[in-house]
Formats: C-alpha cells, sequence, structure tokens
C-alpha cells in the first residue's frame, strides 16, 4: 500500500498459501521492517474479502 500524497510505502500486503516457506518470510519481513514497512498477511484461502482487507488495514488511515 503506498501513500498516494507522499509515494512512500506504507505496508505489503502478502497472502500466504501453502507455497511459502516460513524460515524465508521471517528474512524477508525483517528486511522490510528494518526499512520501516509493515506487512499485512492474509491467508489466501479462504480469499479475504473487501470487509477483511479493509479491517486490517485501518490502521494505516487511522494513523494519517
Amino acid at each position: 500500500m503506498i501513500d498516494p500524497d507522499t509515494g512512500r510505502v506504507e505496508a505489503v500486503i502478502e497472502l500466504d498459501d501453502k507455497s511459502h516457506d516460513a524460515d524465508r518470510d521471517r528474512q524477508r519481513d525483517a528486511m522490510l521492517e528494518a526499512g520501516d514497512c509493515r506487512i499485512v498477511r492474509f491467508p489466501s484461502k479462504p480469499r479475504p474479502n473487501l470487509a477483511i482487507v479493509r479491517e486490517r488495514t485501518a490502521f494505516l488511515t487511522a494513523a494519517a
């Protein structure tokens, strides 16, 4: 998710499915967090709907 005013990356949305490697994810997450980028994870099944995505990302707009 990108802040439309600044172009700054605010969060990375990740859909986790059975192909995800937990160790590799932890390494990537640490790198992203070191760059002040938040990670929002969703299981791929059941597919998240718009209401769930909005609920889980509300903290981004609340801080504005």
